[in-house]
C-alpha cells in the first residue's frame, strides 16, 4: 500500500466511512451493529453502525456481525473505488467471518467513488 502504517490506515477508514455515512444511513437498521475490518497485516478496526450514528476505531470485538478480511493493497483498492468488493469476495480476495448479507453495509461503507 502507498500509504502504509496504521495511524494512516485507519484515519483513511475513518474519513471514507463517514463520508459514505450518510448515502447509505437510511438502509441501516435501528440497531447497532459490530463489524471487524482487519488486514492481512494485522491491523484492526472496529465498525459500529446504526442508522442513528457510526463509530470507527482501532481493535478488535467479541462477537462481531462479521469480520472482514483482506490485504492492505486490496483494501487500498476498495477505498479507491478499483476493486469491487462482492467481486473481490467471489474471487477469494476478501473473507467473511459471519453475516456475509449484512457485511454489504460494511462494504457500501467502504467503497470508493468509482
Amino acid at each position: 500500500m502507498s500509504s502504509a502504517g496504521p495511524d494512516n490506515l485507519l484515519s483513511r477508514i475513518k474519513e471514507l466511512a463517514y463520508e459514505n455515512f450518510p448515502k447509505i444511513r437510511e438502509k441501516l437498521p435501528s440497531d447497532e451493529q459490530v463489524f471487524v475490518l482487519k488486514t492481512t497485516e494485522g491491523v484492526s478496526v472496529v465498525i459500529k453502525l446504526s442508522n442513528k450514528a457510526i463509530s470507527v476505531e482501532p481493535g478488535d470485538y467479541p462477537n462481531p456481525v462479521s469480520t472482514m478480511t483482506m490485504s492492505p493493497s486490496d483494501l487500498d483498492l476498495l477505498m479507491k473505488g478499483e476493486l469491487d468488493g462482492v467481486k473481490a469476495f467471489l474471487s477469494g480476495k476478501i473473507k467473511v467471518q459471519g453475516d456475509i448479507f449484512k457485511t454489504m453495509a460494511l462494504n457500501n461503507l467502504l467503497k470508493g467513488v468509482q
